[in-house]
């Protein structure tokens, strides 16, 4: 769909942030390491056409979640060292985010119950959710 916007720049198929975050959300119901990788690309697509001035593509806590939702669902198929490394850096970086202003970016309760699912079996991911939630609370 992007690829047929920037063909013909007709602004009836330029996909927007809403249309990313249901294919993130879709990716996120595969269960696969590579469904995975694919909903985080969509969400770095998002943030670099952000970055590139393009307003309406700013994410939200809304494709994070689904991000974080799709590794939740890959630890058999990831490892759970992968799965928690993505994990962490998703939801840090969103908690960077709304601490710096960003309330947009404010993890909810789903946020977090993804996030423990995925790193249960971390040695350090139930302290470091915890942690996390913490710094979100005290910002409220």
């Amino acid at each position: 769909m992007e690829e047929r916007y920037r063909q013909t720049a007709d602004w009836d198929i330029k996909p927007d942030a809403t249309a990313y975050s249901t294919v993130i959300n879709a990716w996120s119901e595969v269960g696969t390491e590579l469904a995975a990788l694919r909903a985080e690309r969509l969400l770095g697509r998002m943030e670099e056409l952000y970055d590139d001035g393009d307003d309406e593509m700013k994410p939200t806590i809304i494709p994070v979640t689904a991000c974080i939702k799709a590794w939740s669902n890959t630890v058999d198929d990831a490892g759970k060292d992968v799965v928690a490394e993505h994990v962490d850096e998703l939801l840090s970086t969103a908690v960077e985010k709304y601490e710096s202003g960003d309330d947009s970016m404010r993890p909810t309760d789903i946020t977090f119950s993804y996030a423990t699912k995925a790193m249960l079996n971390d040695m350090y991911g139930p302290d470091r959710i915890v942690a996390l939630q913490d710094r979100v609370i005290l910002k409220a």
